[in-house]
């Protein structure tokens, strides 16, 4: 981690999710690290809500989050997280950074 990088967590208290723990974790590590290693942002906020039957975990950057991403480890996080039953999306706002939005079922599957 960057010395000056700092993360803010922004956690619901009812936010529950029975999914594969080594595979969610493959996912946000690597969109994490690429957030870090790869941008020149300080801060990174992470929200993880429950929203109509719907996890939903946010990661969001001062940076351009996909500019620079590698894309065979793109395509390795969205291969896992379709087979979580999830999805991923990116909503990108110039010169104030990138929110990626992962999206899962609260029973996704242990696949």
């Amino acid at each position: 981690v960057k010395q000056k990088s700092l993360m803010l967590n922004d956690i619901d208290p009812e936010f529950t999710i029975r999914t594969d723990e080594h595979k969610l974790a493959f996912v946000l590590w690597n969109l994490l690290n690429n957030t870090i290693v790869k941008n020149q942002c300080n801060c990174i906020h992470i929200e993880a809500t429950m929203v109509y039957g719907s996890a939903l975990i946010r990661l969001k950057d001062a940076g351009a989050f996909t500019a620079h991403y590698d894309e065979y480890s793109f395509a390795q996080v969205l291969n896992v997280i379709e087979r979580m039953g999830g999805y991923i999306g990116f909503n990108r706002n110039p010169g104030k950074g990138t929110t990626v939005t992962i999206g899962l079922s609260c029973s996704a599957a242990v696949a």
